[in-house]
């Protein structure tokens, strides 16, 4: 007779017993050897849940809220391949050349200059009118005009104009000018870039909070209230919503956990659709640029970096990210070099060619577990977000300090857990190996310090999760070096 905690299923006239969840609890705690199943759930930096088991009886919405991301079946169903270029590198003319030619769609670059013969220089040989130009900051954003304008690219050219001066106060810790004269640089780009019809003035930049350790509902919040602030200034200054929504460009950072960060691209959707609802808009698509995380790289065995990458690139495929940069394995050494490039860059067509993810919409849409981590996910952002504009939005909390210390809390949880292993790092924290050779690559050029300004906060900092573990190793080696021990593992 069958268990009253089971129902009877028919499939092709035969009868099965549908097994319940408690049963699957009891045979659980067996080879959890008297623990119970809930010992299994664990937490988020964003004290969400996460459990073992996901099913039929974990509820979530089916209300159309854009979270499914990028829509396929268009003749080109793929996400923009986007490559980070520095400009300071002394050979990125031909490094920019080589990933356009090798398949990127677009590049983003930093460091640009200001000059326009010598942005020129960085950009000659690229058909303007066909590969898009995204810029980190708005110094080179007069010159790329002028660019775009000399080649006549016109309403061919794509892009961003860079303009983010709250990023800019989060990453220095200051501004040149108060906030709200600050501000009107993005009302300005938007005048400049109205012959532009497919160039955004503002970038909506959740790399700063991100990459200084910051939990992914956090950093969501960080970019709606950015976000928020740069609509006000660009409606007071006469646009519609809707007009105003298309002048800003999104980008957001993916670690390594493959399910929390497809969950973060659809958490986020979900939340500007609301945003803009509630504005009165109705252009309520989010086109992310999604970045895997440079936090989440190591200096030492840089090649599992590869394997980080990967997963990351993943979920920005599987959660419909509009464009993709994956950072090169071996971007924590120095600059990368011409196989950190091109691996980076052709992950993108083993997951999009190969593995078919550029034609299929929202794989992981309608999975217990995907959906319930999206809402508790869009919850705990939208709450973030509704705090940070009671405290007066993300500008005042950052000159106040109260964000770069809720950071810094977070980071430190992050940190403590790294560093007692209970959150793993491959090849650093776990199954670290000895190395033969170090890889050599070019040393990085730092950007100059801005001069300080009106505006004086402190920087929401930097994150880099390998970092102690590095320095451990790095104080060994010159022990050994020093002293001629047997370097042991």
């Amino acid at each position: 007779m069958p268990n009253s905690r089971t129902k009877q299923i028919n499939l092709d006239g035969a009868e099965f017993a549908a097994p319940h969840l408690d049963q699957w609890a009891e045979i659980a705690e067996v080879s959890l050897r008297g623990r119970s199943a809930d010992s299994l759930t664990t937490t988020t930096y964003d004290d969400i849940k996460r459990k073992a088991l996901y099913t039929a009886h974990d509820q979530f919405s089916t209300r159309s809220d854009f979270r499914r991301g990028r829509v396929t079946g268009a003749a080109d169903t793929s996400w923009d391949i986007r490559p980070i270029h520095d400009a300071f590198h002394p050979d990125v003319n031909s490094r920019i050349l080589a990933d356009l030619e090798g398949g990127a769609t677009s590049i983003h670059l930093t460091n640009a200059p200001n000059d326009v013969d010598h942005l020129a220089d960085v950009l000659a040989g690229v058909h303007l009118d066909m590969a898009g130009v995204y810029l980190d900051d708005r110094a080179a954003a007069d010159a790329l005009v002028e660019l775009w304008t000399d080649c006549g690219a016109g309403g061919s050219a794509t892009g961003c104009l860079g303009v983010d001066p709250i990023g800019a106060l989060a990453i220095t810790g200051g501004l040149a000018a108060p906030v709200d004269d600050a501000l009107t640089a993005v009302a300005m780009a938007a005048s400049v870039s109205e012959h532009l019809p497919n160039v955004t003035a503002a970038r909506v930049d959740g790399r700063p909070y991100g990459e200084a350790g910051a939990s992914d509902s956090t950093e969501i919040a960080c970019v709606l209230s950015t976000a928020i602030a740069y609509l006000r200034v660009l409606t007071e200054s006469g646009r519609t919503i809707d007009l105003s929504t298309l002048n800003l460009s999104f980008t957001l950072t993916l670690g390594p956990d493959q399910f929390l960060s497809i969950a973060k691209l659809r958490a986020a959707r979900i939340c500007w659709a609301a945003l803009v609802s509630a504005s009165g808009g109705s252009h309520r698509h989010m086109p992310i640029h999604a970045t895997t995380a440079e936090w989440a790289i190591s200096k030492r065995d840089p090649w599992i970096n590869m394997l980080r990458a990967t997963t990351a690139a993943f979920a920005a495929a599987v959660g419909g990210a509009d464009a993709l940069s994956i950072v090169p394995f071996d971007s924590a050494i120095g600059h990368p070099d011409e196989l950190g490039l091109r691996i980076a860059r052709n992950t993108n067509f083993l997951l999009g060619q190969e593995a078919g993810l550029d034609g299929v919409t929202d794989p992981a849409g309608g999975s217990y577990y995907v959906e319930t981590l999206t809402e508790d996910m869009a919850s705990a952002a939208w709450s973030k977000f509704q705090d940070l504009e009671t405290r007066g939005g993300i500008a005042a909390a950052l000159a106040d300090g109260s964000l770069q210390h809720e950071i810094a809390l977070t980071r430190a949880e992050r940190q403590a857990a790294i560093s007692d292993r209970s959150d793993p790092l491959t090849g650093v924290s776990e199954y670290a190996t000895g190395e033969l050779t170090r890889l050599d690559r070019l040393p990085r050029t730092e950007a100059p310090e801005l001069i300080a300004g009106v505006v004086d906060a402190k920087p929401v900092g930097k994150f880099r999760a390998a970092a102690p573990y590095e320095e451990l190793r790095d104080a060994a080696d010159r022990y050994v070096a020093a002293t001629g021990a047997s370097p042991t593992i």
